[in-house]
């Protein structure tokens, strides 16, 4: 990702504020999306994400994250598998649950990919 905030104004160890608001909206999209999921009844092994992010000036001529493009990778395991329509239904009800998502003018997008295996119980 670009940034805006760049030496000698931030400090690489403290982190870059571009980078944390959009692990922010990451963040917040994932823990929305891990809750519904389990209200549905489906197992997450694991969920990752690797969100990019679009620099670009805004009408006043100042700059702007203007695009977030979420990108989870999803591991469900347990005797139920999602299907396709179902992960998108849980990615726009997590995204419309989010908070930091409904404050923000930029755009979050989700582009991420998922699959299921089977739990093999050892005996």
């Amino acid at each position: 990702m670009a940034h805006v905030v760049t030496s000698p104004s931030s400090n690489a160890v403290e982190g870059n504020p571009e980078d944390a608001f959009v692990a922010a909206l990451s963040k917040g999209h994932m823990q929305h999306f891990l809750g519904l999921a389990a209200v549905f009844g489906y197992c997450v092994e694991h969920y990752s994400d690797s969100p990019e992010a679009s620099i670009a000036m805004n009408s006043a001529g100042n700059p702007c994250i203007t695009r977030v493009v979420l990108q989870p990778a999803i591991l469900f395991t347990g005797a139920k598998v999602p299907t396709d329509a179902a992960v998108l239904a849980l990615h726009h009800a997590a995204h419309a649950e989010c908070c930091l998502a409904n404050s923000v003018n930029t755009s979050v997008e989700t582009a991420g990919v998922w699959h299921h295996e089977p739990r093999v119980e050892s005996e």
